[in-house]
Protein backbone atom coordinates (compact mmCIF):
# COMPACT_ATOMS: atom_id res chain seq x y z
CA UNK A 1 0.00 0.00 0.00
CA UNK A 2 2.68 2.64 0.72
CA UNK A 3 4.73 2.16 -2.83
CA UNK A 4 1.25 2.75 -4.14
CA UNK A 5 0.80 5.96 -2.19
CA UNK A 6 4.17 6.63 -3.25
CA UNK A 7 3.93 5.92 -6.88
CA UNK A 8 0.52 8.14 -6.96
CA UNK A 9 2.47 10.89 -5.06
CA UNK A 10 5.06 11.22 -7.67
CA UNK A 11 2.30 10.84 -10.54
CA UNK A 12 0.50 13.82 -8.98
CA UNK A 13 3.87 15.36 -8.98
CA UNK A 14 4.85 15.23 -12.46
CA UNK A 15 1.79 15.92 -14.09
CA UNK A 16 1.22 19.31 -11.81
CA UNK A 17 4.47 20.61 -11.53
CA UNK A 18 5.53 20.15 -14.97
CA UNK A 19 4.65 24.27 -15.43
CA UNK A 20 6.07 27.33 -14.41
CA UNK A 21 3.23 29.44 -12.54
CA UNK A 22 3.51 33.61 -13.46
CA UNK A 23 3.72 35.54 -10.37
CA UNK A 24 3.63 38.96 -11.30
CA UNK A 25 5.75 41.53 -12.74
CA UNK A 26 4.70 40.92 -15.89
CA UNK A 27 6.70 42.38 -19.38
CA UNK A 28 9.39 43.97 -16.72
CA UNK A 29 13.14 42.57 -16.88
CA UNK A 30 13.24 40.91 -13.08
CA UNK A 31 17.27 40.57 -12.82
CA UNK A 32 17.34 39.62 -8.67
CA UNK A 33 15.23 37.66 -6.31
CA UNK A 34 15.68 37.16 -2.52
CA UNK A 35 13.89 36.09 -0.13
CA UNK A 36 12.58 35.48 3.36
CA UNK A 37 10.77 32.27 4.12
CA UNK A 38 9.93 33.51 7.85
CA UNK A 39 7.76 36.48 7.56
CA UNK A 40 7.54 35.75 4.51
CA UNK A 41 8.08 38.05 2.19
CA UNK A 42 9.80 38.09 -1.25
CA UNK A 43 11.84 40.88 -2.90
CA UNK A 44 12.39 41.61 -6.71
CA UNK A 45 14.11 43.70 -8.23
CA UNK A 46 12.61 44.78 -12.26
CA UNK A 47 13.44 47.32 -14.63
CA UNK A 48 15.68 48.83 -12.43
CA UNK A 49 13.16 49.37 -9.32
CA UNK A 50 12.36 47.16 -6.29
CA UNK A 51 8.97 45.54 -5.52
CA UNK A 52 7.74 43.56 -2.19
CA UNK A 53 5.12 40.84 -2.02
CA UNK A 54 4.15 39.47 1.23
CA UNK A 55 1.72 37.29 0.35
CA UNK A 56 3.87 35.08 -1.55
CA UNK A 57 3.49 36.28 -4.88
CA UNK A 58 0.15 37.26 -5.77
CA UNK A 59 0.37 41.01 -5.28
CA UNK A 60 3.29 42.95 -5.40
CA UNK A 61 4.21 47.01 -4.30
CA UNK A 62 6.58 48.98 -5.77
CA UNK A 63 8.93 50.63 -3.10
CA UNK A 64 10.74 53.93 -3.00
CA UNK A 65 14.20 54.67 -1.89
CA UNK A 66 14.96 58.03 -1.63
CA UNK A 67 17.74 59.18 -4.40
CA UNK A 68 19.06 55.78 -4.78
CA UNK A 69 18.89 55.93 -8.64
CA UNK A 70 18.64 52.81 -10.21
CA UNK A 71 18.11 49.39 -8.55
CA UNK A 72 20.49 46.74 -9.05
CA UNK A 73 20.34 44.10 -6.51
CA UNK A 74 18.43 42.70 -3.27
CA UNK A 75 19.77 40.76 -0.65
CA UNK A 76 17.86 39.24 2.44
CA UNK A 77 20.28 38.81 5.43
CA UNK A 78 18.96 35.02 6.71
CA UNK A 79 20.35 35.58 10.08
CA UNK A 80 18.86 38.74 11.42
CA UNK A 81 16.45 39.75 8.36
CA UNK A 82 17.90 42.58 7.06
CA UNK A 83 17.13 44.00 3.48
CA UNK A 84 19.94 44.93 1.57
CA UNK A 85 19.71 47.08 -1.48
CA UNK A 86 22.51 48.03 -4.48
CA UNK A 87 22.17 50.72 -6.23
CA UNK A 88 23.44 53.47 -8.76
CA UNK A 89 24.01 55.40 -6.16
CA UNK A 90 25.25 53.34 -3.20
CA UNK A 91 23.98 50.63 -1.07
CA UNK A 92 21.06 50.92 0.90
CA UNK A 93 19.59 48.91 4.28
CA UNK A 94 16.00 47.96 5.51
CA UNK A 95 15.54 47.04 9.08
CA UNK A 96 11.90 46.76 8.92
CA UNK A 97 10.82 44.44 6.25
CA UNK A 98 11.55 46.97 3.54
CA UNK A 99 9.30 49.72 4.94
CA UNK A 100 12.23 51.91 5.18
CA UNK A 101 15.29 52.18 3.94
CA UNK A 102 18.76 54.33 5.09
CA UNK A 103 22.41 54.54 2.82
CA UNK A 104 24.80 52.74 4.47
CA UNK A 105 27.94 54.58 2.14
CA UNK A 106 30.12 54.88 4.97
CA UNK A 107 34.22 54.48 3.49
CA UNK A 108 32.87 53.99 0.05
CA UNK A 109 34.51 56.30 -2.58
CA UNK A 110 31.80 59.29 -3.43
CA UNK A 111 31.76 62.09 -6.36
CA UNK A 112 30.36 64.94 -4.29
CA UNK A 113 28.33 62.78 -2.57
CA UNK A 114 27.18 60.53 -5.34
CA UNK A 115 28.28 56.62 -4.40
CA UNK A 116 29.40 54.26 -7.11
CA UNK A 117 27.19 51.42 -8.15
CA UNK A 118 26.71 48.23 -6.29
CA UNK A 119 25.54 45.33 -8.37
CA UNK A 120 26.04 42.50 -6.37
CA UNK A 121 25.96 41.65 -2.16
CA UNK A 122 26.77 38.93 -0.11
CA UNK A 123 25.97 38.27 3.17
CA UNK A 124 27.66 36.10 5.78
CA UNK A 125 27.19 35.62 9.16
CA UNK A 126 29.72 38.84 9.76
CA UNK A 127 30.42 40.62 6.96
CA UNK A 128 29.28 42.31 4.20
CA UNK A 129 30.62 42.25 0.72
CA UNK A 130 29.79 44.13 -2.60
CA UNK A 131 30.56 44.29 -5.98
CA UNK A 132 31.40 47.94 -6.73
CA UNK A 133 32.19 49.50 -10.23
CA UNK A 134 34.42 46.53 -10.77
CA UNK A 135 36.34 46.68 -7.33
CA UNK A 136 35.49 44.55 -3.85
CA UNK A 137 34.86 45.68 -0.63
CA UNK A 138 33.40 44.47 2.73
CA UNK A 139 32.65 46.03 5.82
CA UNK A 140 31.42 44.62 9.47
CA UNK A 141 27.76 44.20 9.99
CA UNK A 142 27.30 45.76 12.99
CA UNK A 143 29.61 49.03 11.98
CA UNK A 144 29.35 49.89 8.68
CA UNK A 145 32.82 51.34 7.28
CA UNK A 146 33.66 49.89 3.81
CA UNK A 147 37.04 48.83 2.97
CA UNK A 148 38.59 47.60 -0.31
CA UNK A 149 39.73 44.34 -0.29
CA UNK A 150 40.80 44.27 -4.21
CA UNK A 151 44.68 43.92 -2.64
CA UNK A 152 46.94 42.29 -5.40
CA UNK A 153 44.08 42.50 -7.85
CA UNK A 154 43.41 45.15 -10.50
CA UNK A 155 40.03 46.74 -11.57
CA UNK A 156 38.49 44.97 -13.78
CA UNK A 157 34.97 42.98 -15.17
CA UNK A 158 34.22 40.78 -12.11
CA UNK A 159 31.80 38.40 -12.68
CA UNK A 160 30.74 36.65 -9.65
CA UNK A 161 31.46 36.86 -6.04
CA UNK A 162 30.78 33.99 -3.52
CA UNK A 163 31.82 32.87 -0.19
CA UNK A 164 32.22 29.49 1.19
CA UNK A 165 33.38 27.97 4.22
CA UNK A 166 35.27 31.33 5.08
CA UNK A 167 37.03 31.81 2.26
CA UNK A 168 36.37 34.38 0.10
CA UNK A 169 35.64 33.47 -4.20
CA UNK A 170 35.91 35.83 -6.86
CA UNK A 171 35.54 35.00 -10.80
CA UNK A 172 37.07 37.52 -13.45
CA UNK A 173 36.13 36.64 -17.15
CA UNK A 174 38.89 33.59 -17.41
CA UNK A 175 40.13 33.60 -13.79
CA UNK A 176 39.16 32.31 -10.31
CA UNK A 177 40.76 34.09 -7.31
CA UNK A 178 40.57 32.69 -3.89
CA UNK A 179 40.99 34.98 -0.59
CA UNK A 180 41.54 34.13 2.99
CA UNK A 181 40.66 36.61 5.63
CA UNK A 182 42.95 39.85 5.08
CA UNK A 183 45.35 37.98 2.72
CA UNK A 184 45.66 38.03 -0.41
CA UNK A 185 43.89 36.71 -3.62
CA UNK A 186 45.70 33.42 -5.03
CA UNK A 187 44.79 32.25 -7.98
CA UNK A 188 43.19 29.11 -8.63
CA UNK A 189 42.17 28.66 -12.23
CA UNK A 190 42.85 30.41 -15.35
CA UNK A 191 41.57 29.37 -19.18
CA UNK A 192 42.58 31.82 -21.51
CA UNK A 193 39.18 30.18 -23.87
CA UNK A 194 37.25 31.17 -20.75
CA UNK A 195 34.75 33.41 -20.17
CA UNK A 196 33.15 33.17 -16.24
CA UNK A 197 29.73 34.45 -15.95
CA UNK A 198 28.47 32.79 -12.69
CA UNK A 199 29.87 30.96 -10.14
CA UNK A 200 28.23 28.80 -7.42
CA UNK A 201 29.94 26.32 -4.13
CA UNK A 202 27.75 23.61 -3.13
CA UNK A 203 29.30 20.69 -0.76
CA UNK A 204 32.75 21.07 -2.13
CA UNK A 205 32.19 21.57 -5.48
CA UNK A 206 32.89 24.21 -7.61
CA UNK A 207 30.43 25.18 -10.26
CA UNK A 208 31.71 27.48 -13.26
CA UNK A 209 28.91 28.55 -16.21
CA UNK A 210 31.39 29.46 -19.09
CA UNK A 211 30.06 32.00 -22.02
CA UNK A 212 30.63 30.58 -25.65
CA UNK A 213 27.61 31.81 -27.22
CA UNK A 214 25.04 29.24 -28.19
CA UNK A 215 28.20 26.45 -27.13
CA UNK A 216 28.09 27.60 -23.79
CA UNK A 217 29.51 25.19 -21.17
CA UNK A 218 29.25 24.82 -17.14
CA UNK A 219 31.70 22.77 -15.54
CA UNK A 220 32.59 21.56 -11.83
CA UNK A 221 35.70 20.76 -9.74
CA UNK A 222 35.58 18.31 -6.89
CA UNK A 223 39.39 19.21 -5.61
CA UNK A 224 38.83 23.11 -5.31
CA UNK A 225 39.15 24.37 -8.41
CA UNK A 226 42.29 22.38 -9.46
CA UNK A 227 40.75 19.83 -12.38
CA UNK A 228 37.62 20.35 -14.00
CA UNK A 229 35.16 18.10 -15.66
CA UNK A 230 32.43 19.30 -18.13
CA UNK A 231 29.25 18.18 -17.18
CA UNK A 232 27.15 20.73 -19.44
CA UNK A 233 23.87 19.68 -20.75
CA UNK A 234 22.85 17.25 -24.01
CA UNK A 235 22.13 20.29 -25.89
CA UNK A 236 23.93 23.70 -27.06
CA UNK A 237 22.79 26.36 -24.18
CA UNK A 238 22.97 30.06 -24.95
CA UNK A 239 24.35 32.87 -22.49
CA UNK A 240 24.27 31.58 -19.59
CA UNK A 241 23.57 34.25 -16.55
CA UNK A 242 23.46 32.24 -13.78
CA UNK A 243 23.68 28.95 -11.57
CA UNK A 244 21.62 28.43 -8.32
CA UNK A 245 22.47 25.44 -6.24
CA UNK A 246 20.71 24.25 -3.16
CA UNK A 247 21.18 20.81 -1.38
CA UNK A 248 21.85 18.57 -4.50
CA UNK A 249 19.82 20.91 -6.89
CA UNK A 250 21.42 22.91 -9.85
CA UNK A 251 19.44 25.29 -11.65
CA UNK A 252 21.00 26.97 -14.80
CA UNK A 253 20.06 30.02 -16.52
CA UNK A 254 20.23 32.15 -19.63
CA UNK A 255 18.58 34.29 -21.63
CA UNK A 256 17.64 31.81 -24.41
CA UNK A 257 17.08 28.29 -22.26
CA UNK A 258 17.15 26.99 -18.67
CA UNK A 259 18.12 23.39 -17.28
CA UNK A 260 17.80 22.24 -13.84
CA UNK A 261 19.65 18.90 -12.51
CA UNK A 262 18.45 16.85 -9.43
CA UNK A 263 21.95 14.92 -8.95
CA UNK A 264 24.81 18.27 -9.42
CA UNK A 265 24.58 17.80 -12.89
CA UNK A 266 24.93 14.06 -14.21
CA UNK A 267 21.69 14.62 -15.61
CA UNK A 268 19.79 17.63 -17.10
CA UNK A 269 16.27 18.35 -17.95
CA UNK A 270 15.05 21.42 -19.91
CA UNK A 271 13.37 24.44 -17.39
CA UNK A 272 12.60 28.03 -17.92
CA UNK A 273 14.55 30.79 -19.53
CA UNK A 274 16.02 32.92 -16.56
CA UNK A 275 18.28 35.59 -15.58
CA UNK A 276 18.50 34.68 -12.02
CA UNK A 277 17.09 31.58 -9.58
CA UNK A 278 15.96 31.66 -5.69
CA UNK A 279 14.64 29.17 -3.31
CA UNK A 280 11.57 29.74 -1.81
CA UNK A 281 10.16 27.38 0.29
CA UNK A 282 9.35 24.07 -1.61
CA UNK A 283 9.64 26.74 -4.51
CA UNK A 284 12.04 27.68 -7.47
CA UNK A 285 11.35 31.51 -8.51
CA UNK A 286 12.52 32.59 -11.72
CA UNK A 287 13.30 35.90 -13.19
CA UNK A 288 12.71 36.21 -16.85
CA UNK A 289 14.44 38.92 -19.12
CA UNK A 290 11.29 40.48 -21.34
CA UNK A 291 12.99 40.65 -24.39
CA UNK A 292 13.84 36.55 -24.35
CA UNK A 293 12.03 35.54 -27.91
CA UNK A 294 10.31 32.46 -25.21
CA UNK A 295 6.74 33.42 -26.57
CA UNK A 296 5.92 34.38 -22.57
CA UNK A 297 8.35 37.93 -22.36
CA UNK A 298 9.77 38.66 -18.41
CA UNK A 299 8.00 38.32 -15.37
CA UNK A 300 8.76 36.08 -12.13
CA UNK A 301 7.83 32.71 -12.05
CA UNK A 302 7.45 29.88 -9.38
CA UNK A 303 7.88 25.76 -9.84
CA UNK A 304 7.28 23.28 -6.79
CA UNK A 305 10.45 21.42 -6.75
CA UNK A 306 10.28 18.15 -4.93
CA UNK A 307 13.85 17.77 -4.60
CA UNK A 308 13.22 20.38 -2.11
CA UNK A 309 11.08 18.29 0.35
CA UNK A 310 11.88 16.62 3.26
CA UNK A 311 12.13 13.23 3.01
CA UNK A 312 12.36 12.28 7.14
CA UNK A 313 9.58 9.73 7.34
CA UNK A 314 10.10 9.45 10.79
CA UNK A 315 10.22 13.26 12.17
CA UNK A 316 7.30 13.03 9.18
CA UNK A 317 4.97 10.37 11.40
CA UNK A 318 6.02 11.64 14.60
CA UNK A 319 4.65 15.03 13.63
CA UNK A 320 1.67 15.24 11.01
CA UNK A 321 -0.78 12.11 11.66
CA UNK A 322 -2.39 10.27 10.33
CA UNK A 323 -1.33 9.80 6.29
CA UNK A 324 -3.29 9.24 4.25
CA UNK A 325 -6.03 10.83 6.29
CA UNK A 326 -9.56 11.05 4.96
CA UNK A 327 -11.27 13.64 7.54
CA UNK A 328 -8.91 15.54 9.95
CA UNK A 329 -5.33 15.95 10.30
CA UNK A 330 -2.94 16.32 13.74
CA UNK A 331 0.12 18.07 14.59
CA UNK A 332 1.71 17.12 17.62
CA UNK A 333 2.69 19.84 20.11
CA UNK A 334 3.95 18.97 23.34
CA UNK A 335 6.28 22.12 23.73
CA UNK A 336 3.10 23.89 23.28
CA UNK A 337 4.99 26.79 21.29
CA UNK A 338 2.91 28.65 19.06
CA UNK A 339 3.21 27.05 15.46
CA UNK A 340 1.11 28.22 12.23
CA UNK A 341 0.02 25.67 9.97
CA UNK A 342 -0.98 26.21 6.73
CA UNK A 343 -1.76 24.03 3.70
CA UNK A 344 -1.71 24.17 0.07
CA UNK A 345 -2.99 23.03 -2.80
CA UNK A 346 -1.31 21.98 -5.87
CA UNK A 347 -1.42 25.31 -7.49
CA UNK A 348 0.24 27.04 -4.69
CA UNK A 349 -2.86 28.35 -3.12
CA UNK A 350 -3.50 28.71 0.60
CA UNK A 351 -6.53 26.37 1.42
CA UNK A 352 -6.38 26.08 5.79
CA UNK A 353 -4.61 28.24 8.16
CA UNK A 354 -4.43 27.73 12.08
CA UNK A 355 -2.38 29.30 14.49
CA UNK A 356 -2.32 27.15 18.06
CA UNK A 357 -0.28 26.56 20.94
CA UNK A 358 -2.40 23.34 21.57
CA UNK A 359 -0.34 20.39 22.73
CA UNK A 360 -2.86 18.49 19.57
CA UNK A 361 -3.48 20.98 16.42
CA UNK A 362 -6.02 19.82 14.76
CA UNK A 363 -7.26 20.59 11.08
CA UNK A 364 -10.52 19.69 9.28
CA UNK A 365 -9.84 18.24 5.80
CA UNK A 366 -13.22 17.12 5.07
CA UNK A 367 -13.92 19.84 2.65
CA UNK A 368 -11.06 19.50 0.74
CA UNK A 369 -10.69 17.15 -2.79
CA UNK A 370 -9.10 14.26 -2.71
CA UNK A 371 -5.47 14.40 -3.82
CA UNK A 372 -2.09 15.36 -3.06
CA UNK A 373 -1.37 18.68 -0.18
CA UNK A 374 1.62 20.36 1.20
CA UNK A 375 1.58 20.95 4.96
CA UNK A 376 3.50 24.08 6.08
CA UNK A 377 4.67 24.38 10.00
CA UNK A 378 5.91 27.69 10.90
CA UNK A 379 7.79 28.42 14.65
CA UNK A 380 9.34 31.22 15.67
CA UNK A 381 12.58 28.47 15.20
CA UNK A 382 12.34 26.84 12.44
CA UNK A 383 9.61 26.29 9.30
CA UNK A 384 8.62 22.44 8.30
CA UNK A 385 7.00 21.38 5.10
CA UNK A 386 5.68 17.68 3.94
CA UNK A 387 3.20 15.99 1.86
CA UNK A 388 0.25 14.60 2.84
CA UNK A 389 -2.77 12.40 0.74
CA UNK A 390 -6.29 13.40 1.17
CA UNK A 391 -8.29 10.17 0.59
Amino acid sequence: MKKILLLFTLFIHVIFYSQWIKLGLDKKNVTSISTNEITPTIFAVADGALYKSSNHGDTWNLLSLNNSGTIYYAQIDKINESVYIGTSRGIYKSVDNGISFNPINNGLPNNFGIYPSVSRILVTDNELIINVSGSVYKTDKNVINWTNIQSNLSTGNITDIDFYNNVYYLTFNSQLYSKVGNGNWELITTNPNWAISALTIQNNSFFVAVYNGCGSVIHKSNDFGQTWTNISPYVHFCSPTTIFGYNNVLYLGGTYGGYSSGNYGQDWSVTTPAIIFEKYGNWILAGRDYNTGNGEGGAIYRYFDTNLLSTNEIDFKEIIYPVPTKDYLYISNQNKENKTVSIFNLEGKKVIENSSKDSKISLNLTHLPKGVYIVEILTNRKKTTQKIIKE
